[in-house]
């Protein structure tokens, strides 16, 4: 049986509020999420609502935001609607949390982003093979967040 939480962690060399500000703000977020329609309302009780097609396959996801706690921790829930259906009030969960890491790297400010998706434990067995679906997506995730940031450094200099 797979892992029944996901983790993936990344480095970036900018401060923690630069980093919060690319998963907080709409205009961040389309820049590196890469979905066809994403709203994500920072707020606790907000609606998170995805869609979008990997490999040509659509794929739609539903939730709600849990905690916001700026500049260090989102977490939100996650259901799949599209391509699978998930049984009904059957929700994974996804935290992204920041830790400044001064003097870490000789960048002066440097952001640990840890991401963990849990909760896959609650599916039935026949869907809890999903959860290998969703380590590659958010591997690409992360690359793209921490792509985009460093884009956005590059142009500002």
């Amino acid at each position: 049986m797979p892992a029944q939480t996901l983790v993936k962690l990344s480095t970036v060399e900018v401060p923690l509020d630069r980093v919060w500000a690319f998963i907080s703000t709409p205009v961040h977020l389309q820049q590196w999420w890469q979905a066809n329609s994403l709203r994500l309302e920072m707020r606790s009780g907000g609606a998170y609502f995805q869609t979008g097609a990997i490999k040509g396959v659509p794929y739609c996801y539903t939730g709600a935001v849990i905690t916001v706690q700026p500049p260090q921790k989102l977490i939100f829930s996650l259901r799949m609607e599209l391509p699978v259906t998930w049984p009904p009030d059957v929700y994974s969960q996804v935290s992204i949390t920041l830790h400044p890491r001064v003097g870490y790297t000789n960048h002066a400010d440097t952001t640990l982003v840890t991401l963990e998706h849990s909760g896959f434990d609650a599916l039935p067995p026949e869907y809890q093979c999903l959860t290998c679906n969703f380590e590659p997506i958010w591997a690409a995730i992360m690359l793209r967040l921490a792509e985009a940031i460093a884009a956005s450094e590059t142009s500002e200099s």
